[in-house]
């Protein structure tokens, strides 16, 4: 089979189509209309492409077929996941892993189609990573009582055979442990955040205690939340909130989930952004000129390859042997990187 992201990327430049529909086609997965992707798949058959799910499915006579639920989108952070399932797939000849892949966790149709697909390939065990809505969580509520659902990298509320992921209360600790010389010389900290989804206060809550120990000094001076702010112009504006409202009263900005680049390019129109730092959990490749310029403390990054790894292969155990992971759940240490201790 040749590289799907490459296939992608010639498929749409050949039907002027975006990569995000023509992975949704081959991947079976979210809302294309039966004509696109139709076209989309004799286009794909053309280049000798096969989809991931047809090859796959058909190969299942025996064993077990696992369906995998999660987003596409951002694709630094779960395509390593992705790899590592299929790393820990191919150490089982009798074990078939079926991914049906949602654009982001805001896709609340496409999760559910990709649910229903899944469901409609009869699979023995679904790991997904859940949005955060409520028929997202009814439907899975409902899976749940017919086949074991494992939940991957996300808190849900539905109930699932066993959680693999970060420890996110403890990569809150640890950040703050990275961080806590920094804290002492910048001690007004202003945090940014995207809503609070519960893996997000489990973060802040251990960010905020462990800090209140190491840093007693420190103090929080409001906080600013982004999910009001459009995307296309998200720097320009975030820039101008922080003006208005916080001028010159932090020293240290703490953001709760993503966003760094963005955030870090907002700080830099500020006067003067050299006596501002940040902390945060990202990938640091997508940070790499803020790191390098001291802007960026401390950031704290997940082990998704690992974490997709020891996921699959305590699918399997179940599957084969009935074991579980003690206490359901497998934590998988994040990284963490310091740049300066300021």
């Amino acid at each position: 089979m040749k590289n799907e992201k490459g296939n992608a990327q010639t498929i749409s430049q050949i039907m002027n189509l975006s990569q995000s529909t023509v992975s949704k086609a081959l991947n079976n997965c979210g809302s294309v209309d039966s004509q696109t992707k139709e076209a989309i798949l004799k286009t794909a058959q053309a280049l000798e492409y096969t989809p991931v799910q047809k090859k796959r499915v058909k190969q299942r006579s025996t064993g077990f077929l696992v369906g995998v639920v999660m987003p596409i989108n951002p694709y630094y952070f779960w395509n390593p996941a992705i790899l590592g399932m299929q790393a820990a797939e191919s150490n089982h000849q009798n074990l078939h892993v079926v991914f049906s892949l949602f654009a982001n966790l805001c896709s609340e149709k496409d999760a559910l189609y990709c649910l229903d697909y899944l469901e409609d390939l009869q699979i023995d065990l679904l790991i997904i990573t859940p949005p955060a809505f409520t028929s997202v969580q009814q439907k899975l509520a409902q899976i749940a009582g017919r086949i074991p659902v494992v939940c991957f990298n996300e808190s849900a509320d539905f109930p699932f055979l066993f959680y693999t992921g970060s420890d996110f209360y403890m990569d809150g600790v640890r950040l703050a442990d990275a961080c806590a010389n920094m804290l002492f010389t910048h001690a007004d900290i202003l945090k940014i955040t995207y809503g609070s989804p519960v893996m997000v206060n489990q973060r802040d809550e251990g960010f905020r205690r462990r800090i209140t120990l190491l840093a007693p000094k420190a103090r929080w001076v409001g906080t600013v939340d982004t999910r009001n702010i459009s995307p296309s112009s998200f720097s320009a504006q975030l820039a101008r909130i922080l003006h208005e409202k916080y001028d010159n009263q932090f020293q240290a900005v703490y953001v709760s989930q993503g966003m760094l680049p963005q955030v870090c390019l907002a700080i830099r129109k500020l006067k003067p952004p050299e006596k501002i730092v940040v902390v945060g959990y990202e990938n640091p490749e997508k940070n790499t000129q803020y790191t390098q310029s001291g802007m960026i403390a401390a950031l704290l990054a997940q082990d998704t390859y690992t974490q997709g790894v020891r996921c699959i292969e305590a699918a399997y155990a179940y599957l084969s042997d009935g074991l579980l992971p003690e206490d359901h759940s497998i934590y998988i240490d994040s990284r963490i990187w310091r740049f300066t201790d300021q």
